[in-house]
């Protein structure tokens, strides 16, 4: 056991204990960079067809051609046997609509939405979890054209058929990569699967090309008793691999021994890079990107929190939501007692400087949205959504914002 097991062994052990003993007297600690509430609006969204209400979007996705972001969303509180509908799938907001409904409702903002992915569904089970955006470098005229029959990107998604499981009963994998056309309007159809044993852990992902992806494996075990003590005791058996959709061989392991892999994303701009958020280590991994492969060992970045989900704004800053506790929110997932709730912290970086981390929302209290797993900022505005709270966390970019803490 190397000295950062131990160290999360013991920390772990230490706070189940703590749980057990004084949860009746766990408080939140209020924090003075929390942002006002003024500045932000709860947005309830419920499925255009159904009127399920839409809990658990994980992550979420800009597509500039259509002004629209598209949700992962999938209610992993939902009651498998309940006759209610459940919002699982991929769905659609148009920004333009959100933000003049913030401009223009004090009030939390009320949306129907709908359901990109509903055809799809109807023959499939799709419970999505990281999912990422392929666009083609094309004239921009090509993404003026809203001919629906016209193509021009690809959406990628992970969709947990079974959850923690490497095979189904019936043999096929537990976990795959649906891709999807996307449509200048933003309309999908689906393309094809990928799927294998092996990528039973994925949490997210990014492509490389129209055709590859590199994947995070968060967990070197797929579920079970397994997953749950790698989590309590921070063992490093997270992985990163790249995956061609096209065939059904197994992942290409890229590098290994992280503490839970989780959000990934590519930059591929006049510096390659690959960026991958290690969330129980509290840093972010940075990968130079030649000719298509990593270059080995990582640059590291440390992070207030366990960051998860990874975005790049306009103006190349990398966004990210980070966790202050990890087990806090591992225990408001699990609906232990006393964790109704688990902290919201929202951050940029400029990698370019070593103290280029900016506070752009924190609140311990996770109201209205409790652990925030991805962001995205546009034009002013802050949209976030949580794996497993209802609706999306919607803000105006504060005026003056902080360095993150030490």
């Amino acid at each position: 056991m190397s000295r950062t097991d131990q160290h999360h062994g013991i920390v772990g052990a230490a706070r189940l204990a703590l749980v057990a003993l004084t949860t009746a007297l766990i408080t939140a600690v209020p924090s003075a960079l929390t942002a006002n509430a003024a500045d932000c609006r709860e947005v309830h969204l419920t499925d255009a067809s159904t009127g399920a209400v839409l809990r658990g979007i994980e992550d979420l996705v800009w597509h500039a051609p259509s002004k629209r972001i598209m949700l992962s969303a999938h209610d992993r509180w939902a009651d498998e046997d309940a006759e209610e509908p459940v919002a699982n799938g991929i769905y659609a907001i148009s920004f333009p609509r959100l933000k003049r409904e913030f401009i223009e409702v004090s009030r939390p903002i009320d949306l129907p939405v709908p359901n990109l992915t509903e055809l799809f569904q109807e023959g499939q089970v799709l419970h999505p979890h990281g999912f990422t955006l392929w666009e083609p470098e094309l004239p921009k005229a090509g993404f003026l054209d809203q001919r629906i029959g016209k193509q021009t990107g690809r959406l990628m998604v992970i969709n947990h058929r079974e959850m923690g499981t490497a095979r189904r009963d019936d043999g096929t994998a537990g976990t795959s990569i649906e891709v999807f056309f996307v449509a200048p309007n933003g309309e999908l159809d689906h393309e094809g699967t990928y799927s294998h044993p092996d990528i039973c852990a994925a949490n997210d992902l990014d492509a490389l090309d129209e055709n590859t992806a590199i994947v995070s494996l968060d967990r070197g075990a797929c579920g079970g008793i397994r997953a749950f003590f790698e989590l309590l005791l921070g063992q490093e058996r997270a992985r990163i691999a790249m995956v061609d959709l096209t065939r059904a061989d197994a992942p290409e392991i890229l590098d290994d021994q992280m503490a839970f892999a989780n959000g990934i994303h590519i930059d591929q701009g006049d510096k390659p890079t690959v960026y991958v958020a290690e969330t129980q280590a509290n840093l972010i991994r940075a990968y130079d990107l030649i000719d298509g492969r990593l270059k080995r060992p990582a640059r590291t970045i440390p992070v207030p929190g366990g960051p998860d989900n990874l975005d790049m704004d306009a103006d190349g800053n990398l966004l990210t939501a980070v966790h202050p506790d990890t087990m806090d929110l591992y225990f408001y997932m699990r609906k232990w007692p006393f964790f109704s709730s688990a902290p919201t912290r929202l951050i940029s970086l400029d990698t370019d400087k070593p103290d280029g981390c900016t506070l752009l929302h924190d609140d311990p209290d996770g109201d209205p949205i409790s652990g925030a797993t991805g962001v995205l900022r546009i034009d002013g505005m802050l949209i976030a959504g949580s794996v497993n709270d209802d609706g999306l966390l919607l803000c105006r970019e504060p005026a003056k914002t902080t360095a993150c803490a030490e």
